[in-house]
């Protein structure tokens, strides 16, 4: 089920992305005019693949030929996604069109186009969508809209930061009940999918993590046939007990990898935790492969501006583990 966070502020951006002559006005052999574009959240969609949300994308189109031939997503700066399959752009981006109005005289006024897709939910932050309209004689017209990051409230309201990602960030864990540790750091930065990811090092691991303007936690990875997996880590305003999922990476005891369904949930806003690194007021978050939470769950620690300062859970052999923060430095 999917799960929209209102409100959602909008802002359009509308502008060709190069001059056009004439603007749709001449009626010989002008080009069509996208006279305006809207993109924004489906709030009728119920569900949605590996944690993505529903978004619409509506084109009104005008054309003194009436002989527009196509209307289509020419570029995105995130990965769309038609149901759980990352699209291939234009050719998977078509706008159909639902509606078609004239004139007083039976001169075109405009036809409505439009199309459902998805992103995931990591990619809400200024996405950025050219749409693209041609006619039966190759004339070529574009616009450029935008899906603004959502309002971080009025000034002064401070936002948790769950997940201080800055160059240089380290963090250092010890297993309680096994006595192993291990340290996490922010080595450097990726241009990747239209967005900057920062690289966390966890021993001779590496991960691509993002954190939005909400405070979502991302982490990115690509699997298989090259598909893109972005899974929300951490979705920081979710109501508490309300579930998201997203697509993780499985390893099992016998060394195979799998793209597995993974299910998360807030437990609480407000679990004090001690550890050797001090205490702290965090944000506890549940993770299990059981839609239920009822068996192999785990949980996260994270308190604001500090990040995850513990973690349960079990490893691929299924021996349990307990790691709390012994000591880190953010910026």
């Amino acid at each position: 089920m999917l799960t929209m966070r209102l409100p959602l502020t909008l802002i359009v951006v509308i502008g060709p992305a190069f001059p056009f002559a004439g603007c749709g006005e001449d009626e010989g052999n002008g080009p069509p005019t996208i006279t305006q574009t809207r993109l924004g959240p489906r709030t009728d969609a119920e569900e949605s693949p590996l944690g993505h949300v529903a978004l619409r994308i509506e084109a009104w189109v005008d054309d003194p030929r009436e002989d527009i031939a196509l209307v289509y997503i020419a570029e995105s700066t995130a990965d769309l996604f038609i149901g759980d399959t990352a699209a291939k752009l234009p050719l998977d981006m078509r706008l159909q069109r639902t509606e078609r109005r004239n004139g007083g005289e039976g001169g075109l006024e405009f036809e409505y186009w439009t199309l459902d897709f998805a992103v995931a939910a990591a990619d809400l932050d200024g996405i950025a969508i050219v749409v693209a309209a041609e006619d039966t004689v190759d004339h070529l017209v574009t616009k450029r809209t935008m899906l603004a990051a959502e309002s971080s409230g009025s000034p002064g309201v401070h936002r948790p930061v769950y997940m201080p990602l800055t160059v240089g960030n380290w963090w250092r864990y010890e297993d309680r009940k096994a006595g192993g540790s291990y340290t996490n750091r922010v080595s450097s930065t990726r241009e990747t999918g239209g967005y900057t990811w920062y690289i966390l090092n966890e021993g001779p691991n590496e991960r691509l993590l993002r954190v939005t303007s909400r405070g979502d936690i991302i982490t990115r990875y690509v699997f298989g046939d090259d598909t893109v997996y972005n899974q929300l880590l951490l979705d920081a305003d979710r109501p508490v007990r309300k579930t998201w999922r997203a697509q993780s990476l499985l390893v099992s005891p016998f060394g195979g990898v799998s793209v597995e369904w993974t299910y998360y949930q807030i437990d609480s806003r407000h679990a004090t935790i001690v550890t050797p690194a001090g205490q702290f007021t965090c944000l506890r978050v549940a993770r299990s492969f059981d839609k239920s939470f009822d068996r192999n769950s785990a949980s996260r620690w994270y308190a604001d501006g500090v990040g995850r300062v513990r973690s349960t859970g079990v490893t691929s052999a299924f021996e349990p583990v307990d790691y709390v923060l012994v000591d880190y430095h953010v910026q």
